[in-house]
């Protein structure tokens, strides 16, 4: 393929990968049937590379996406635990080392103050 000709754009497709595959297999289907079919940049075979070249990196993202989904299922089974024996330390350190003293303090958590929601004006309908 001649790099010279074909202007790869370096910004994000607008489209989704699975319909450029879709189309791609319908072009590909028509072109193969039809090898008249001539462009001045591109041929058949420079096509084919390229929708092979394009369905083994779509391979490779869909395979990250199963091991990426199962690392972060992995991670937020052990946060759970991780979770709940961090609160039990800290409330055992608070009994322990009492609520009021600097190794305590290190270690609760300080939860954001919520501001106070103001109440609507009650409407005074005469119904």
């Amino acid at each position: 393929m001649n790099r010279n000709k074909i202007k790869i754009m370096k910004r994000k497709i607008p489209y989704a990968s699975h319909d450029t595959k879709e189309h791609a297999a319908k072009v590909r289907k028509v072109w193969k049937v039809n090898r008249e079919f001539r462009m001045s940049d591109a041929s058949f075979e420079d096509f084919e590379k390229l929708y092979a070249g394009f369905d083994a990196c779509s391979k490779q993202v869909e395979e990250k996406r199963r091991e990426l989904g199962e690392l972060i299922t992995s991670r937020d089974k052990v946060a759970i635990k991780l979770n709940e024996l961090v609160a039990r330390a800290c409330d055992g350190m608070r009994g322990y080392f009492g609520s009021q003293s600097p190794q305590y303090g290190q270690v609760k958590k300080v939860w954001p103050k919520q501001t106070a929601r103001s109440k609507k004006p009650e409407s005074t309908n005469p119904d």
